[in-house]
This record gives C-alpha cells, structure tokens and sequence, in this order.
C-alpha cells in the first residue's frame, strides 16, 4: 500500500470533491482560467497532483465540477405562492451576483454547460412552490433557461470590459451596466408574464 500524502505541514492531506472544487475556484479567481492545472490546485491543497485523481478524473470533469458549483450558488427555495415572475428575477440577480463575484471563472460558464441534475436541482424547488398562475411549467423552465443566458452573457460582457481610467469612470461604467441588466431583466420578465394566444405554440 501506498503512504498517504502529506499536506506541507506533516499530517496527512484529508481532500474531498468540495475541497478541490474551492482550490481550483481560488485558482481561477487569482491567476484566472490559464493558470489552472491540476498540479497548481495540488499544490494549493498540499498535495501531488496525482493525488486529485481519486476524486476528479481529470482537469475538464474539475472544471464542470466548479462550473456547478457556481450555478448552484443561484439556487433557492421561494416562498409558498410567491409569483412565479418574482422568483425569475429573483434568481437572475442571485445569478449576477455569483458571476460577477468570480468574473474570471465567467467565461468557463459560458463554455461549458451546467449538467442536467444541477440544472434540475436548481429549478425543481422553485416549480415546487411558486404560484405559475395558470402559466406552463414548460414556459416558466423556458423563462428561466432564457433568463440564464441573458445574465451570463451580460456579465460576459461586463468583465470582458476593460476598466476606467479612475474611480469616477469605473462608477459610472458599473452604473451603465446596472442599468443595462435591469432593463433586460424586466423586459424578459414582462415578456413571459404574458399569457400566450391558443394559436401560439406551446409557450
């Protein structure tokens, strides 16, 4: 049997799913998606590289990991009977706020797909307690999905943005981009809050 490995302090290294999934989060946000490998996120950990292995089968299925990861951090559980529309917002500026707290792990999100569970896990609480007022399920998945990828090419666009040359310019280019989410938001919100003719098709 092999010896464990050894974290830099002496004692064995104790990794877990969760753990690599946050080193190579801190990896991104440090030194962005090109400083990301499996040998830095061991290091970062204590560990060799080959130590991941056990729990990740290789760089990709690490970054879908954090990938769904990130998307969870949007995930609640609305009030009973809350409008269905409420809880779209809702979510779009959770989804927001995840994106832009990590804007160099945005552009991993818009390449790489949340995994049909998470996607799953993240609305079913939702269907499961908001009042769809006589609106499908399958146009309120619709909105959310179209919701998704409106916030995530937005922020796309808002960190792929170079900054200003001074505070004043950075404020006023973060308030141009507040407002630029807010009228999209409302614009899909009032979009899907209105109810389909029969002849329509299935939204």
């Amino acid at each position: 049997m092999s010896a464990p490995q050894r974290s830099r302090g002496g004692r064995p290294a104790v990794l877990s799913e969760e753990k690599i999934i946050a080193a190579a989060l801190a990896v991104i946000d440090a030194e962005g998606l090109d400083g990301l490998s499996m040998r830095r996120v061991g290091a970062l950990l204590g560990v060799e590289a080959m130590a991941l292995y056990r729990h990740v089968p290789n760089k990709n299925a690490m970054l879908a990991a954090v990938v769904d990861h990130l998307t969870a951090g949007a995930a609640t559980r609305p009030a009973p009977g809350t409008p269905w529309t409420d809880a779209l917002a809702g979510f779009g500026h959770r989804y927001r706020d995840v994106l832009l707290g990590h804007p160099a792990a945005v552009p991993l999100l818009a390449t790489h797909p949340v995994s049909p569970a998470t996607a799953e896990a993240l609305l079913t609480p939702i269907l499961e307690t908001v009042d769809h007022a006589g609106v499908t399920v399958e146009r309120i998945q619709f909105a959310f999905q179209s919701v998704a990828v409106f916030v995530l090419g937005h922020a796309l666009a808002q960190v792929g943005t170079p900054p200003g040359d001074g505070p004043a310019t950075r404020s006023a280019s973060t308030s141009y981009y507040d407002a630029w989410f807010e009228a999209g938001l409302s614009a899909l919100r009032r979009g899907f809050a209105v109810t389909p003719a029969p002849d329509d098709g299935p939204l």
